[in-house]
């Protein structure tokens, strides 16, 4: 029930001006000094708001909250990336939403969802319309799902950044001591594609297996093999996260330095 009234209750823009604005004000808690928040509009439409209205009560928000962070005394820069679910039919629609709305703060597309029988090329309309006119597009995938969900977020998706991306550690053979990168993995690897681990939510998913830890989690060896890794959140509520204890846990398990802290941070 408390789920329910939930969502029932961020469908209005005034909510949805709200969540932002106090997304910023934790995010300048945590020291964060640049953000992109990714958000689906198409989800908070169950009460009539148009899509573009809720783009613009998300940007007011944002815009608020970084107010309030410069009368605090912080500086924060915090943009939008909408999303479009891959279990919809509606992502050529999202796609020109965000190229619209880039004078509201968005700056890039993403597609997310269950990738199982769901695959990007499904998206291929919305790709070719974004790749025409230069937008930025990141992909979830390989989260939990094989190969084939990376790569089709390469080819079909056009994809310059992969959310997750955690099962390419398939086409990487460890075997003998030294990582051998596959096929799929060199593209990835020469096209410098960046990787949005998040090791947290990863853990919490399952999406490292049974019984996993953090220690289980393939950043530190998708960053030995030089992959441009960087570290986030997914979602800091469900996670009980925030991107400080993020790489909090990963120094932990890896014992990075504040060097590679800040080597993750410029990636």
């Amino acid at each position: 029930e408390g789920f329910q009234h939930t969502i029932a209750v961020t469908q209005r823009d005034s909510d949805l001006f709200r969540v932002a604005r106090e997304a910023v004000e934790d995010l300048v808690a945590d020291g964060v000094v640049y953000a992109e928040l990714r958000w689906a509009p198409e989800q908070h439409q169950r009460q009539g708001l148009p899509l573009a209205a809720a783009v613009e009560a998300v940007h007011s928000g944002l815009e608020a909250g970084q107010a309030d962070a410069r009368d605090a005394g912080k500086l924060i820069v915090v943009k939008q990336i909408l999303t479009a679910r891959r279990e919809s039919q509606r992502s050529l629609e999202i796609a020109h939403l965000a190229v619209a709305e880039q004078h509201h703060g968005v700056v890039g597309f993403d597609i997310a969802g269950a990738e199982h029988g769901h695959p990007a090329r499904d998206h291929l309309a919305a790709s070719d319309y974004l790749a025409d006119v230069g937008f930025p597009v990141t992909v979830h995938a390989g989260e939990a799902y094989s190969l084939v969900s990376i790569e089709q977020a390469m080819d079909a998706g056009r994809a310059r950044r992969i959310g997750h991306g955690l099962r390419i550690v398939d086409d990487i053979n460890t075997s003998n001591g030294v990582p051998r990168l596959g096929a799929l993995a060199q593209r990835l690897f020469d096209a410098s594609v960046c990787f949005e681990l998040c090791p947290t939510s990863n853990l919490n998913t399952g999406a490292l297996g049974p019984g996993a830890t953090i220690a289980d989690h393939p950043f530190a060896l998708l960053d030995k093999c030089g992959f441009n890794v960087t570290v986030n959140c997914d979602n800091r509520l469900m996670s009980r996260t925030s991107l400080s204890r993020e790489f909090e846990v990963l120094a932990s398990a890896f014992g990075y330095t504040l060097a590679d802290i800040e080597r993750f941070t410029v990636n």
